[in-house]
């Protein structure tokens, strides 16, 4: 969820960029219809989607690396397993079903780690892109693109260069 509101976020504030600066007056119809397509219809659902498969395969790719990193020849993983394991012992299971809770535990403990690490790489990115496009947003305003003659005097898009 937080993902998804990143990467909105980015995708609003390129597109409304377009939406809302420098138009003339009588397009504020247009601006209208631009700024709530771009924001319900297009941004919500592509952004969301996009930014979710690129976290898919930043988890993938970090559960493959930290499960690589971990095998039972490592003293905290082989003390972690017998740990986990006499302690299921000890709660009343059998030593298959110990075994098995174990594993699940450990399972479950590398896929947290993959998920924060997947996590960070996404913001990595974002951080990234929204970097890139506030350099963009800067050089369109002192480059004057995407300017009319006409300025709108409205107070909030009014910047006069």
């Amino acid at each position: 969820m937080v993902i998804r509101g990143a990467a909105y976020g980015i995708s609003i504030t390129s597109l409304s960029y377009y939406a809302s600066v420098n138009l003339p007056a009588h397009a504020s119809a247009h601006r209208a219809f631009f700024s709530i397509t771009s924001r319900s219809v297009l941004a919500a659902p592509i952004t969301s989607a996009l930014w979710l498969d690129r976290f898919n395969y930043f988890k993938q790719k970090q559960y493959d690396i930290i499960s690589a990193q971990y095998g039972m020849d490592d003293y905290r993983v082989s003390d972690l397993w017998k740990g986990l394991v006499s302690s299921h012992l000890k709660a009343g299971s059998s030593l298959e079903q110990a075994e098995q809770l174990a594993h699940g535990s450990i399972h479950a403990m590398i896929y947290k780690e993959a998920l924060i690490a997947s996590a960070q790489n996404i913001y990595y990115v974002l951080a990234a892109i929204s970097i890139v496009m506030a350099i963009a947003v800067l050089c369109l305003k002192v480059l004057n693109i995407h300017y009319v003659s006409e300025k709108n005097k409205y107070p909030l898009t009014y910047v006069d260069v």
